[in-house]
């Protein structure tokens, strides 16, 4: 059975939520069909607090509790039963730290590393006993960069696993961080700088012709950077100011194809792009998804687009499904999510509303 998962915010002082926004209840779990790319109603609504990013790892569900007070995991058992979808809490474990907003699984080793934003480190997770997730390991991190509304500290935003290899995104102080996952405790290796203000946010990697490519969106100055066995050799802007009039680069996603996609918050934009055998990057499509409208969905989208807010402007996360037939995106600021067909050629095409679901933050697919 295919599962779609949101996660999303559930407090008022959450990050961007709006004074009269619509808030989640938690994890919402849809039963969603790949081939035609389609959801059905909620068969589950699991209460938690600003579980503002999910993932599967080892046949389980994890997600994070974005909060001040502490880091957060939470681990959950899914059965699939015969006419229902059963969802069961097995851990919760609180850790010092503030604000988790990551979570990249690596299931050869068992283990979760989870990125901590407010407190600026990332934690190694052991889940290889099921329902009893132990810390086994935390890299704090210190320092800052020239925008002092979001770079006054290190803010780690996300891991990401390639190999042996684990690249931690810090933010706050415009570095990558390389560390060796080969040991039971990571070994950190080197860094990588990102341009001055940059705030690398979120990361992919690819092996192309026995070179390693990692491609990091950065939020703050809105751009996409390619590096090749740790050296950049290629940065593109994904808005004209890049970040000058508030763009926030957000989440990327790669197809097996070699197609990338980038979101953009406050402009409402996917860009599309090939991957060359060089491993550069060559725009083929921009999407502006406030221009998504359907003959089966016009009363809802009409209601979204008077609001004042327009469908789009607060993408944060998107996703290919598991058959990569579908790339799909969550707006927060309308509380939608938004899918389209993948095209042969990467490009993204018949843009509709697959399904409400109040501020979503994450959104992915999964087989259960």
């Amino acid at each position: 059975m295919d599962i779609l998962i949101a996660g999303t915010y559930t407090t008022r002082d959450a990050p961007a939520v709006a004074e009269d926004q619509e808030l989640g209840r938690g994890i919402y779990i849809f039963p969603y069909n790949k081939d035609r790319g389609e959801a059905q109603e909620a068969a589950a609504v699991v209460g938690a607090v600003n579980p503002s990013w999910v993932c599967m790892a080892g046949g389980r569900l994890f997600a994070v509790s974005e909060k001040e007070e502490c880091a957060e995991l939470l681990e959950y058992e899914i059965n699939n039963g015969k006419d229902s979808l059963h969802v069961k809490q097995t851990a919760d474990l609180k850790m010092p730290g503030s604000a988790s907003c990551h979570i990249e699984p690596d299931d050869k080793r068992s283990r979760l590393y989870l990125s901590d934003y407010g407190s600026g480190d990332f934690k190694v997770i052991d889940i290889s006993n099921p329902g009893n997730p132990e810390l086994s390991g935390e890299f704090n991190f210190t320092g800052g960069g020239p925008r002092r509304d979001r770079q006054e500290a290190s803010h780690i935003h996300s891991c990401c696993v390639f190999g042996d290899i684990l690249y931690a995104a810090d933010l706050g102080n415009d570095r990558i961080y390389l560390f060796n996952t080969e040991p039971e405790t990571p070994e950190r290796i080197r860094e990588m700088r990102s341009e001055s203000g940059a705030g690398p946010r979120h990361m992919r990697a690819l092996e192309i012709a026995g070179h390693r490519y990692l491609y990091v969106v950065n939020e703050l100055n809105c751009t996409i950077a390619v590096y090749r066995d740790g050296e950049q050799v290629q940065i593109l802007p994904l808005s004209e100011s890049q970040g000058g009039r508030g763009e926030l680069a957000a989440d990327i996603s790669i197809s097996k194809d070699k197609y990338l996609y980038v979101s953009v918050r406050g402009t409402g934009e996917i860009h599309v792009f090939s991957i060359g055998d060089t491993g550069r990057l060559e725009e083929i499509q921009i999407i502006d998804v406030k221009t998504v409208l359907t003959a089966d969905n016009q009363g809802n989208e009409r209601e979204i687009l008077e609001s004042g807010v327009g469908i789009g402007g607060g993408i944060r996360s998107i996703c290919l499904d598991q058959g990569e037939g579908h790339l799909i995106a969550a707006d927060q600021q309308t509380g939608t999510l938004i899918i389209f067909d993948k095209m042969k050629d990467g490009t993204l095409d018949r843009g509709r509303i697959l399904i409400q679901v109040p501020a979503p933050v994450r959104v992915m697919t999964a087989e259960v």
